[in-house]
């Protein structure tokens, strides 16, 4: 059985999310990991868990293109900005519920769907 690239950790009632270290992701594989965390963050969210995303350091996208200027990101491709900006992404981080994690996967599904039109 394949190990799972996002995996859970609970600590003192929290749960925090840990990304598998790997070297190197394609593009295609980062989404689809980042992808795979925010469906775990809804999931958690859903049983009214208290998560800890990681932010960065837990998404395989941050991982790969966010060196200084996010350049190749396939989030900054569509939104002409670094860091996530103007994405569900920081609405989540304001305010965490399961709706701003619900909207912040349904962004990511929209880029792999975005892409597999061109």
């Amino acid at each position: 059985m394949k190990e799972p690239d996002i995996q859970c950790v609970v600590e003192s009632g929290y749960v925090s999310l840990v990304l598998k270290k790997r070297r190197h992701y394609t593009k295609a594989q980062a989404l689809a990991i980042s992808i795979q965390k925010w469906e775990t963050v809804v999931r958690l969210r859903q049983l009214g868990l208290t998560v800890e995303d990681g932010a960065g350091v837990t998404c395989a996208l941050c991982r790969k293109y966010n060196k200084k200027t996010c350049d190749g990101c396939p989030v900054k491709e569509r939104t002409g900005l670094d860091g996530c900006s103007r994405t569900p992404y920081t609405r989540y981080t304001r305010r965490p519920s399961v709706q701003q994690a619900q909207a912040e996967l349904a962004f990511l599904r929209s880029l792999r769907k975005r892409k597999a039109r061109r």
